[in-house]
């Protein structure tokens, strides 16, 4: 699959969480009800790995968007569909079930045992941040708020194979203008039962 460039800018190892969020995928969101949501102890696990191994910079803290990005594959056929999975070694199963979880944005809270130092950027603040003239403005404004990071992060619910032996999950990394990168990233367990990533395949970047 091509890239798009766009200029674009943790009851028992459970967390539960009720809140008011959505995010449009658009610059402005729109804001929604969304309750129930349950990170369970591989997916926590995910966000460990790929937030310890894929540090965008040295900085001390990752800010996290409160919401998750959705299905981004909402609008891709399935010839695209499987020419990423092809390049990305997984299972069918696994992006099935990354398509199913990710019908709809779910928040990300500070609730998450990460085992990082990360903040949450809520869809408010982050509404009042980018609400500016232009879009070189906005970050100027996120940088003054939030200048020990380098930009934030949006991230997916993870989608498992059948034996939860194989993930996929889409993490994006927002740092500017022209600066920014979409990527669906193949985790597998080993066997210690630790998540390794296997693969990376670029789907989007900012420039």
């Amino acid at each position: 699959m091509s890239p798009i460039n766009l200029n674009v800018f943790v009851s028992n190892n459970k967390v539960f969480i009720c809140i008011l969020a959505s995010f449009s995928g658009t610059l402005l969101p729109s804001k929604k009800a969304v309750s129930d949501v349950i990170f369970d102890k591989m997916e926590v696990s995910i966000y460990q790995t790929i937030l310890h191994e894929g540090r965008i910079s040295s900085t001390n803290e990752i800010l996290i968007h409160e919401n998750s990005t959705g299905n981004a594959l909402a609008n891709t056929d399935q010839k695209e569909i499987e020419q990423l999975l092809k390049e990305l070694g997984a299972p069918l199963e696994t992006v099935n079930d990354w398509e199913k979880k990710n019908k709809r944005q779910v928040p990300i809270t500070n609730s998450l045992d990460l085992k990082i130092k990360y903040r949450i950027l809520s869809s408010a603040e982050f509404e009042n941040i980018f609400n500016t003239k232009t879009p070189s403005m906005s970050w100027e404004n996120l940088t003054n708020r939030y200048g020990d990071t380098d930009g934030f992060v949006r991230l997916s619910k993870p989608g498992f194979d059948l034996n939860n032996l194989n993930s996929l999950v889409l993490l994006e990394h927002h740092c500017g203008v022209a600066c920014g990168t979409g990527r669906f990233l193949h985790l597998r367990r080993n066997k210690a039962d630790d998540w390794v990533i296997a693969n990376s395949l670029l789907l989007w970047m900012a420039y």
